[in-house]
Protein backbone atom coordinates (compact mmCIF):
# COMPACT_ATOMS: atom_id res chain seq x y z
CA UNK A 1 0.00 0.00 0.00
CA UNK A 2 3.07 2.27 0.45
CA UNK A 3 3.65 2.63 -3.40
CA UNK A 4 0.36 4.33 -4.23
CA UNK A 5 0.07 6.88 -1.58
CA UNK A 6 3.43 7.97 -2.92
CA UNK A 7 2.74 7.93 -6.64
CA UNK A 8 -0.64 10.23 -5.23
CA UNK A 9 1.61 12.60 -3.49
CA UNK A 10 4.17 12.38 -6.19
CA UNK A 11 1.38 13.34 -8.61
CA UNK A 12 -0.46 15.98 -6.08
CA UNK A 13 2.74 17.79 -6.09
CA UNK A 14 4.04 17.43 -9.10
CA UNK A 15 0.77 18.18 -11.56
CA UNK A 16 0.11 22.05 -10.06
CA UNK A 17 3.98 22.71 -10.61
CA UNK A 18 3.37 20.76 -14.10
CA UNK A 19 0.49 23.45 -14.81
CA UNK A 20 2.25 26.10 -13.65
CA UNK A 21 5.17 25.63 -16.08
CA UNK A 22 2.57 25.02 -18.93
CA UNK A 23 0.91 28.02 -17.98
CA UNK A 24 3.81 30.66 -19.31
CA UNK A 25 3.77 28.81 -22.55
CA UNK A 26 0.18 29.70 -23.61
CA UNK A 27 0.37 33.01 -25.10
CA UNK A 28 -3.09 35.01 -26.84
CA UNK A 29 -3.25 38.07 -29.32
CA UNK A 30 -6.36 40.14 -29.76
CA UNK A 31 -6.57 41.14 -33.41
CA UNK A 32 -9.23 44.08 -33.90
CA UNK A 33 -11.01 43.95 -36.89
CA UNK A 34 -11.76 47.66 -37.30
CA UNK A 35 -13.18 48.09 -41.33
CA UNK A 36 -15.93 46.25 -43.01
CA UNK A 37 -14.38 46.38 -46.13
CA UNK A 38 -13.13 43.32 -47.92
CA UNK A 39 -9.56 42.16 -48.98
CA UNK A 40 -6.50 43.58 -47.29
CA UNK A 41 -6.39 47.33 -47.07
CA UNK A 42 -3.31 49.79 -46.21
CA UNK A 43 -2.27 50.51 -42.49
CA UNK A 44 -3.98 50.61 -40.09
CA UNK A 45 -6.88 49.37 -41.22
CA UNK A 46 -7.51 45.57 -40.39
CA UNK A 47 -10.10 43.73 -42.22
CA UNK A 48 -11.38 40.38 -41.27
CA UNK A 49 -9.37 38.56 -43.76
CA UNK A 50 -5.92 40.06 -42.56
CA UNK A 51 -6.55 39.13 -38.69
CA UNK A 52 -7.53 35.42 -39.59
CA UNK A 53 -4.50 35.37 -41.77
CA UNK A 54 -2.05 36.75 -39.40
CA UNK A 55 -3.75 34.18 -36.60
CA UNK A 56 -3.01 31.70 -38.91
CA UNK A 57 0.56 32.76 -39.15
CA UNK A 58 0.84 33.21 -35.25
CA UNK A 59 1.80 36.83 -35.48
CA UNK A 60 0.35 40.16 -35.24
CA UNK A 61 -0.78 41.96 -37.88
CA UNK A 62 -0.92 45.60 -38.38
Amino acid sequence: MAVPIRRATLAAIALPALFVAMAGLARANTITVNTLDSGSQPAPLCTLEDAVTAACRERSYR
